[in-house]
C-alpha cells in the first residue's frame, strides 16, 4: 500500500522568516501596530499563535485581511524566501518511493513560483490558501480527492496546528523543529516525532 507524504510549505520546506518579518513591518506601519524586533519575534515562537497575535496587537478578526494584503507584498519580497538546507535532497529522495502533496496557508501562485525557481518538481499537487485553523478538514478533503486512506498518509509540518489537525484525523505526523513554532510548543502538544534536521524526516518515514 503506497503512502502519501503531505508537506507544509512555510517553515517546513521554505525559510520565509525574513520575508515574513519585512511584510510584518509594512503592515505594522500601515495599521499602527507595535513594531517588534526580529529577536522579539523569535521569542514569540514559544507561545501559541492566538496569544502571539494578541501580543503583536493584531485582532483575530483582522487576520484574513492581513494575510490577503501580505500576499500582495510577497511577489516583491519573494527573493528572500529560500529552501532550508538539505530539504530539496530529502524531498527528491522521498519522491522515489512515495507520492508527495503540499497543503499550505500561503498562496498557491507564490508556492509555484518558489518551486519553479528552485527546480522542485516532485509534488503531484499543491493546495494553497488553507485556513490558519481548521486544517483537518482541508487534509481530509485532499486525501479523499486523491483516493488515499488516512492510514496511508504522513504529514510533515512545523506548527502546533498541524499536530492538532493530525491528531483529530488520526494520521501520522512528523514535526520539524526549524519552523515557526518552537520545539517547546511542539512537545507540549505531544508531538511524537520531531525532526531536528531534514534528513531525520527520511528516518521517521522509514520507521512508519
Amino acid at each position: 500500500m503506497k503512502k502519501v507524504i503531505i508537506f507544509d510549505f512555510d517553515g517546513t520546506i521554505a525559510d520565509t522568516m525574513d520575508m515574513t518579518y519585512h511584510i510584518y513591518l509594512r503592515m505594522a506601519q500601515k495599521y499602527g501596530m507595535p513594531i517588534v524586533s526580529k529577536e522579539e519575534l523569535q521569542a514569540y515562537k514559544k507561545i501559541p499563535l492566538k496569544e502571539r497575535l494578541n501580543k503583536q496587537g493584531i485582532p483575530f478578526y483582522m487576520v484574513p485581511k492581513l494575510l490577503s494584503e501580505g500576499q500582495v507584498y510577497q511577489k516583491e519580497l519573494e527573493h528572500e524566501a529560500k529552501p532550508f538546507e538539505d530539504i530539496i535532497d530529502v524531498i527528491n529522495t522521498l519522491s522515489l518511493e512515495f507520492d508527495l502533496l503540499m497543503i499550505s496557508s500561503n498562496h498557491k501562485k507564490f508556492i509555484k513560483r518558489f518551486l519553479k525557481r528552485f527546480e522542485i518538481t516532485t509534488f503531484t499537487k499543491v493546495y494553497g490558501k488553507a485556513a490558519l485553523f481548521g486544517k483537518a478538514e482541508v487534509i481530509k478533503r485532499v486525501l479523499k480527492k486523491h483516493g488515499y486512506k488516512k492510514s496511508q498518509a504522513i504529514y510533515v509540518g512545523d506548527e502546533t496546528r498541524d499536530i492538532i489537525a493530525c491528531q483529530e484525523l488520526g494520521i501520522d505526523l512528523i514535526s520539524v523543529s526549524w519552523g515557526y513554532d518552537d520545539i517547546s510548543l511542539l512537545t507540549k502538544e505531544e508531538a511524537t516525532m520531531i525532526a531536528h534536521e531534514p534528513k531525520d524526516i527520511i528516518r521517521f518515514v522509514k520507521s512508519l
